[in-house]
C-alpha cells in the first residue's frame, strides 16, 4: 500500500512539474499581463493582450515592457478612456497612459512612484485629479485588485511572482490572448494603456434618473451646504511626490478633468455664493503654489490646469425629450469624454491650442489657475454656472426636479488640514 502511495505521489509530482514548466513556457511567451520582459515574449501578440480583467497588474506590467517612457498619465477613468498616447499633441514622445478606472489619490501616488522607479526617462507627467477626492476618506486600494499587483509592494514577492508566471488563472489569460490574436479582437485596452471599450447608457436622461444617488451625492459637499475638509494625510502623500518629481526634473502638470455642466448645478441657484469645489480648489492651489517656491535648482514647476469649467465642451445641451438620440457627443456619460475632448486638453496644456484672448474667462475649457489666480478664476466659475442655466432652463429645471433628497450634515472628521475648519 504504502509503495502504491508513494508511486502515486511521484506521478502526481511529476505531472505538477509538467504543469508549471509548461506554464512558465506558455505564459513566458504570451505574456498576457506584460509581467516578462519584451525580449522573452511574442511581439506579433502585443495589439491582443487583455488587461481589463487584472488591470492593476496589466497597468503595472505595460510600465515594465515599456522602458523607454518619456511622458505618461495618471488618474481615473476619466484619463484612462479620455487620452490617446497616440494623438499628435504628445510630437512623437513615447507616452504611455497608466490611468486606472476606479483610481483614488492614493493609488495615482504609487502608480506615479512606480513609474519614478522604472522609468528613467521620464520627463513630463500628467496627473488627473478628480474634485472630491481631498474631502474624501474613499481610498479605492481597498476594493480594487492593487493589493495583489505589483503596485502594494516595492520588493520581489515569490507568491506574486508564480502566479504571474504558473497560475490556473495566467493560463486562462494567455489562452485568452491567444483567441484574440487568432479572431484578430482587439482587447479592453491599447498596448499602451488606452481604455478603448468603456460602456456608455443608451439614454443619458434614464441614466441620470436611474443613478441620481449616486451621480448627485455629493452636489451638497461641492457647493459647501455640507461640511468637508481636505484630509491631511492625502495632502502631505501628494506634496512628498510633487517634491520628489520636481526634484528628478519632471514636469508635472495636474489636470482636473471635465465634467458635463449639469453634473456641477447647483441644487437652487443659477448664480451660486461659492464655486463648485472651492474647497478643494483652494487646497490644491496652496499645495502647487507652495511646492513650486521650495528651492530646487533647476527644477520645473508643477501646473495646474481645470477642465471642469462652464465651457462650450461642458455646456452640452442634454438630450431631447421627444428625440431619438439619447446620447450627448464626444461624452459617455456626465463625466467620461471621449478622445476627441481629451485631445483638447492636451493641446491646451501643451500650449499647441491656446484659449482665444476674446474669450472670457468663465467660457475657457483649461484653465491655468496658477497663471490667472485662484480668486479670479473661482469667479469665473460662478459667472459660468450662471451662463449655463440661462443658455439652459429647461435641462436646468429638469435635472433639479430629479436631483435626490440630499442626506443631512456630516459630522466633522478631525483628520484634516490646519486652518480648514470652518
Amino acid at each position: 500500500m504504502t509503495s502504491r502511495f508513494r508511486k502515486q505521489g511521484r506521478w502526481l509530482l511529476g505531472f505538477i512539474g509538467v504543469y508549471v514548466v509548461t506554464a512558465a513556457i506558455l505564459n513566458t511567451l504570451v505574456n498576457p499581463l506584460r509581467m516578462e520582459p519584451a525580449s522573452l515574449s511574442i511581439t506579433a501578440l502585443d495589439p491582443y493582450r487583455e488587461i481589463g480583467d487584472d488591470l492593476r497588474t496589466g497597468k503595472a506590467g505595460l510600465v515594465g515592457y515599456h522602458r523607454d517612457v518619456e511622458v505618461a498619465i495618471v488618474g481615473s477613468s476619466r484619463f484612462e478612456i479620455g487620452i490617446d498616447p497616440l494623438q499628435p499633441a504628445f510630437k512623437g514622445a513615447r507616452v504611455l497612459n497608466v490611468a486606472m478606472a476606479a483610481a483614488t489619490l492614493y493609488e495615482d501616488i504609487e502608480m506615479a512612484r512606480y513609474l519614478m522607479a522604472r522609468e528613467p526617462h521620464l520627463r513630463e507627467l500628467i496627473f488627473g485629479l478628480d474634485m472630491g477626492d481631498l474631502s474624501s476618506d474613499t481610498d479605492s486600494r481597498k476594493f480594487t485588485s492593487f493589493y495583489t499587483s505589483p503596485l502594494a509592494k516595492a520588493t520581489v514577492s515569490l507568491d506574486r511572482e508564480m502566479r504571474h508566471v504558473a497560475s490556473i488563472g495566467s493560463v486562462e489569460e494567455s489562452f485568452s490572448t491567444l483567441a484574440h490574436f487568432i479572431r484578430r479582437q482587439e482587447p479592453s485596452h491599447s498596448s499602451l494603456g488606452r481604455w478603448m471599450t468603456p460602456r456608455h447608457p443608451n439614454d443619458l436622461r434614464t441614466y441620470l434618473k436611474n443613478n441620481r444617488d449616486d451621480i448627485f451625492d455629493r452636489i451638497p459637499d461641492m457647493y459647501e451646504l455640507r461640511h468637508q475638509e481636505i484630509r491631511a494625510d492625502k495632502m502631505a502623500k501628494l506634496k512628498k511626490l510633487l517634491i520628489d518629481l520636481r526634484r528628478r526634473g519632471v514636469v508635472v502638470l495636474i489636470a482636473i478633468p471635465p465634467q458635463l455642466a449639469i453634473k456641477q448645478l447647483h441644487p437652487s441657484f443659477d448664480l451660486p455664493s461659492v464655486a463648485p469645489w472651492s474647497r478643494e480648489r483652494r487646497a490644491i492651489f496652496d499645495l502647487c503654489r507652495d511646492v513650486n517656491a521650495i528651492g530646487l535648482e533647476n527644477a520645473p514647476t508643477v501646473q495646474l490646469w481645470d477642465f471642469a469649467t462652464f465651457s462650450a465642451q461642458t455646456c452640452m445641451p442634454l438630450p431631447s425629450l421627444s428625440g431619438t438620440t439619447g446620447r450627448i457627443p464626444h461624452w459617455f456619460d456626465m463625466g467620461h469624454c471621449d478622445v476627441t475632448v481629451g485631445s483638447q486638453m492636451v493641446e491646451r496644456m501643451l500650449a499647441m491650442n491656446p484659449a482665444s484672448v476674446a474669450l472670457p474667462l468663465s467660457e475657457q475649457f483649461g484653465v491655468n489657475i496658477l497663471e490667472v489666480g485662484l480668486e479670479a478664476h473661482l469667479e469665473g466659475l460662478r459667472l459660468g454656472h450662471a451662463r449655463y442655466c440661462g443658455d439652459h432652463p429647461d435641462d436646468v429645471a429638469w435635472a433639479r426636479s430629479i436631483f435626490p433628497r440630499f442626506a443631512a450634515q456630516k459630522p466633522r472628521i478631525q483628520n484634516s488640514v490646519p486652518g480648514e475648519v470652518e
